[in-house]
């Protein structure tokens, strides 16, 4: 999927961020890359180059009118299994020249639209369906083109629900009856056999099964040469597979390599069906979080978006990956060097290697790792910052099982910070107003920063007020005298500001300001670290930085 990336954290399908999309179109959505889809077909029909051939996009895959123009202009046949589909297929432009109709039930109007449509032949599936053609043909006074369908009996090594090409399959005639099927098919007035078609399964991630395969087939195709029924096309179906996780499948120029020396002086023509080889790692499912939902051991995210937009997990246990780095080096992606630590997107598969968890993330995905940190009796630095006052109350709920370290800011200056401007606004008393300043990077979500926050409830408590009654976060239009007793809390957003935080004591004729600035994040993980080797030693309980530095 190289025409889908990343690029500062959002991802975009080649030059279009995926969020400009879900905007202007809606979601749920399907999010196809052109330059993919035409990179992929051109791929696999130029790997058979040395072979006489029509490649037939597998409509099953992807029935989209945009998709199946794209295949039309790029030269591509469809395979189909329905009038529908074929309806679909002739509406995209495909020339009837290259579609193949497959499937085990045809009805007879579907037939009759086929023979109209004058396509390149029907795949049979059984003696009963090979009389249903030879009578709608027999009733237009035409000749439909059939190839048959032979099952070889030939494990793909894939899910059971996607294997098609073994003896309990409902797919195709069995390989012992195959030759007297198609002697019986030579003798319909209205049916011309032209083909031998097997497809063995879909999402194969090795070459053998279609080498076995074929030199099955091959042998059946010289048997019929020799008692007058002559093959003018071979269709060896579909089933390559793609990388969804850690698999490995061949490309098609080593389906190609592999066959090639098989069917170098075969004189017909090949027909292949690809599908998901072209279409499956050329797009996404664009979908919203709606909200979430936490259950017994994680998070869950409810999106709009079903298991009909997607149903591949549900039904065969298909994976898809999550992230783009989940299961790289955490290190390498930090661009600290490779720590052999994995990036997960699950918690509690780490909870084996470690004694404690420290936890910059979001409200939502701490409570959620909280709940898995309390099951394995570990200990947890939280440095998430915008929780709500239930959110709160739930984390205090929590760190009754497990020792907790909570603070907004886990650099040690700033907390010890905390502690002088507690002493100041004590010395200072009344006569002096309190003003928090604090300025952040443009991309910070929440505001004021958990640090302000946490420094205008300090000087609260040391002043003997109620921030709730006193804080002022924001001063606009004739507002008049300043109150006596405010504490104003005030924020910028701009540029890529670590975090600069200052606290400024006025009164008539001088103002003291104490400010602290971060140049780099990397004093928060220092200070994480420090209440990481502390709180493994501590009972259960809620603390923060200043009972790790002693300062309370």
């Amino acid at each position: 999927m190289n025409d889908f990336q990343y690029r500062e954290g959002e991802l975009y399908c080649e030059d279009v961020p995926l969020s400009r999309i879900a905007k202007e179109v809606g979601t749920p959505c399907y999010v196809y890359s052109h330059h993919t889809l035409v990179r992929h077909f051109r791929v696999y029909d130029s790997a058979f180059q040395n072979i006489p051939h029509i490649v037939a996009f597998a409509m099953k895959a992807n029935s989209n009118l945009a998709v199946l123009r794209l295949m039309a202009k790029e030269g591509s046949g469809v395979d189909i299994v329905s009038g529908g589909e074929l309806f679909r297929a002739l509406k995209a432009g495909v020339s009837p020249a290259k579609i193949v109709f497959a499937g085990v039930g045809k009805k007879a109007e579907e037939i009759r639209d086929a023979l109209k449509a004058d396509i390149l032949m029907f795949n049979v599936e059984s003696s009963a369906e090979l009389q249903a053609i030879n009578d709608v043909a027999a009733s237009m006074g035409v000749k439909a083109r059939v190839a048959l369908r032979i099952n070889p009996d030939i494990d793909p090594k894939t899910h059971p629900y996607i294997s098609t090409g073994l003896k309990k399959s409902k797919f195709g005639i069995a390989a012992d009856r195959a030759i007297e099927e198609f002697k019986a098919a030579a003798t319909f007035s209205h049916i011309e056999v032209v083909g031998l078609h097997a497809h063995i399964g879909s999402q194969l991630t090795q070459v053998a099964p279609f080498v076995e395969s074929l030199k099955k087939v091959l042998a059946m195709v010289q048997t019929l040469a020799e008692q007058g029924i002559p093959i003018r096309y071979l269709n060896i179906g579909g089933g390559l597979g793609i990388t969804y996780s850690d698999e490995t499948p061949p490309e098609p120029k080593d389906l190609a390599a592999a066959i090639f020396p098989l069917v170098r002086d075969l004189k017909c023509i090949l027909i292949m069906e690809p599908g998901r080889v072209i279409v499956g790692n050329a797009g996404v499912l664009l979908t919203k979080v709606l909200y979430t939902k936490d259950g017994e051991t994680k998070r869950f995210l409810i999106v709009d978006a079903a298991m009909n937009d997607l149903i591949r997990p549900s039904l065969y246990d298909a994976h898809h990956d999550g992230h783009h780095a989940v299961g790289e080096d955490s290190g390498e992606v930090a661009g600290c060097g490779r720590t052999g630590v994995p990036i997960v997107d699950d918690l509690s598969s780490l909870m084996e290697r470690g004694e404690v968890v420290v936890d910059f993330t979001t409200p939502a995905a701490t409570l959620g790792h909280l709940k898995i940190v309390a099951q394995h009796r570990r200990g947890i630095v939280v440095g998430t910052t915008g929780f709500s006052s239930s959110e709160l109350d739930e984390l205090r709920s929590v760190s009754k099982q497990i020792p907790c370290v909570f603070s907004p800011n886990m650099s040690v200056g700033v907390n010890v910070i905390y502690k002088v401007i507690a002493e100041m606004a004590k010395t200072l008393g009344e006569d002096y107003d309190i003003e928090v300043i604090e300025a952040h990077h443009r991309l910070k979500k929440d505001a004021p920063s958990g640090t302000a926050l946490k420094m205008a409830e300090v000087l609260a408590r040391a002043v003997n007020r109620d921030l709730g009654q006193v804080g002022v976060y924001a001063r606009k239009g004739l507002i008049g005298e300043r109150k006596r007793g405010e504490i104003g809390i005030q924020t910028i957003r701009a540029g890529d500001i670590v975090g600069d935080h200052t606290v400024m004591f006025g009164t008539m004729g001088e103002r003291i300001e104490l400010t602290h600035r971060a140049s780099s994040r990397d004093t928060f993980a220092r200070g994480a670290l420090r209440a990481a080797r502390w709180v493994v030693k501590q009972p259960p309980g809620l603390y923060d930085m200043l009972d790790v530095l002693s300062l309370k």
